[in-house]
């Protein structure tokens, strides 16, 4: 690159990260070790300088926002980046401006089976989904308030075991591969998460209705039905709670993610105590439903480039 040539585009380059980071904290990622691709950002700092005034139509956000998801729960940008740099700055500004989908929109593929592989912050998709749960809704279990921007910095915001760690680990225990997945994990107040410390549900939960009369609704805004908490129902509540958050997903996705029950109720019967597993229910799992195996430090889609930000309060 010549002088000239930095001298022409330095400057826009300079506001397309500007308008990017405006537009991550739209999607609820509001510091940088939140953000799932860090190489993400450069491809969509420079369709901010492309683009320019094209993004200011509702539609045209949509379709930036639909190419991001995609991206996160594809987990496109975490091995051949620069290949995927060249066709996405081509195909993602055709597709704001004309409609015409990109290559990865439509390779994008999320299976029921990673949901049970997210558990730790440095995976991109994992970072992507706690984003999407305070984007879609989710308040605080304790005060009420929406996990904006604003309370994001106020008070900082814990990713919090539903069932504590402390309960899953008494005789008989769950599973850490099942408990310490993300179906288990939501973002709530770092006060809060304290409060709740390591108590059953059925303990925690009249202790925040002492402090938030709608707590149910709270509950239910980040996907988790009271009823199985009250019971300290594991079982249900990790299918019922996947099944959504693959919803979830695929509602960013634009893409109808099938399956997720049988995976999820195969992995807990496989894994859980018989003492725990509701009655009624098949003792031995299905044969025919294989899990997908990840290894979540050598996964080739993980970003490995993102480091492991802090242990949440709970565990």
């Amino acid at each position: 690159m010549t002088l000239d040539e930095y001298l022409v585009w330095a400057d826009k380059v300079e506001q397309g990260f500007f308008e990017a980071a405006k537009f991550l904290h739209s999607q609820y990622v509001f510091n940088a070790w939140d953000v799932p691709y860090a190489t993400q950002l450069v491809p969509l700092a420079v369709l901010f300088v492309e683009l320019g005034s094209d993004l200011e139509d509702a539609n045209a956000r949509e379709r930036l926002e639909h190419w991001y998801w995609s991206g996160i729960f594809g987990e496109a940008y975490g091995s051949a980046i620069e290949t995927q740099y060249a066709r996405d700055l081509e195909q993602v500004a055709v597709y704001v401006r004309t409609g015409a989908e990109p290559l990865l929109v439509e390779e994008a593929n999320f299976v029921p089976q990673r949901l049970l592989t997210l558990r730790t912050r440095n995976i991109a998709a994992y970072k992507g989904l706690y984003a999407l749960q305070m984007k879609s809704g989710a308040a605080d279990w304790r005060t009420g308030e929406k996990l904006t921007l604003a309370t994001y910095h106020d008070e900082a915001i814990d990713i919090h075991h539903i069932f504590p760690v402390a309960w899953c680990q008494a005789d008989p225990p769950i599973p850490a591969d099942l408990y310490n997945s993300i179906i288990n994990k939501t973002p709530i107040d770092a006060g809060t998460n304290r409060r709740i410390g390591g108590r059953a549900p059925s303990e925690y939960l009249p202790r925040l209705r002492t402090r938030y009369s709608n707590l149910d609704e709270a509950l239910q805004a980040h996907w988790v039905n009271p009823e199985h908490l009250e019971e300290d129902d594991f079982y249900t509540s990790f299918i019922e709670r996947g099944e959504q958050m693959l919803s979830l997903i695929g509602n960013a996705m634009r893409k109808d993610i099938q399956g997720g029950r049988e995976v999820f109720r195969t992995a807990l019967l496989r894994g859980m105590p018989e003492d725990l597993i509701p009655e009624g229910e098949a003792e031995d799992a299905d044969d025919d439903a294989e899990l997908q195996e990840f290894d979540d430090n050598e996964n080739e889609y993980d970003d490995v480039s993102n480091a492991e930000y802090g242990v949440e309060d709970d565990e």
